[in-house]
């Protein structure tokens, strides 16, 4: 029997030390080929528990950034790159509907941007993968969980109730109409200069 020699894998960020065995009579390919076959499957089942732990689910969030917030300029002048600290916000209080690694996180696209006198509002999706932009305006494409995130002197992230949850999309489908056809998100809004005019929605009998 040959001596036994010591293999190292590295295998999903860990070393994993395996023993194996060359016996007299086989060449060291064909222990290699034996070495192979015991690996194998446990990359694969690694892999598959890997995909089992991705679950990605669509959710819309509302940020409200108040005057008194340091992130208050930020949220105006580059609203996009407020997005991933709200979703870590999201994620250290446990408020994500799916679940993500920080080797593939999920799309975030923001929908609407609004600034007040005294409030900056901002509405993103997660995951939405569906999302079509001639169809956002529609009542059925906007029913969405819903989740709150206020930075103000604190910070507050907490599920939305259902009736706020529906004015929240609703108010996403009553933009997305208002802005008129080939109108593409993010939706800006400034109300501190003056109040928008829409004169061209894409479905009418949706402002009823």
């Amino acid at each position: 029997m040959d001596p036994i020699f010591l293999h190292s894998v590295q295998l999903g960020g860990s070393l994993i030390r395996s023993i194996f065995f060359s016996w007299q009579g086989g060449t060291q390919e064909q222990s290699h080929h034996r070495v192979i076959q015991r690996i194998f499957p446990f990359c694969l089942s690694q892999s598959a528990d890997n995909n089992q732990m991705m679950e990605q689910k669509p959710q819309r969030v509302l940020v409200i950034v108040s005057g008194s917030n340091s992130y208050w300029e930020q949220s105006w002048s580059s609203s996009e790159d407020l997005l991933p600290i709200a979703f870590g916000i999201l994620k250290d209080n446990h408020l994500l509907e799916g679940t993500y690694t920080d080797q593939d996180p999920p799309e975030l696209k923001l929908l609407v941007k609004q600034k007040w006198a005294t409030h900056v509002f901002l509405v993103f999706d997660i995951s939405n993968t569906s999302y079509d932009p001639t169809l956002g305006h529609m009542p059925e494409q906007n029913k969405l969980p819903i989740t709150i995130i206020r930075l103000s002197k604190k910070i507050q992230a907490y599920s939305a109730s259902a009736p706020i949850g529906n004015k929240v999309n609703s108010d996403v489908a009553r933009v997305h109409n208002a802005s008129g056809i080939n109108s593409l998100p993010p939706f800006v809004t400034d109300y501190t200069i003056e109040s928008p005019l829409y004169p061209n929605p894409r479905d009418p009998l949706l402002l009823v």
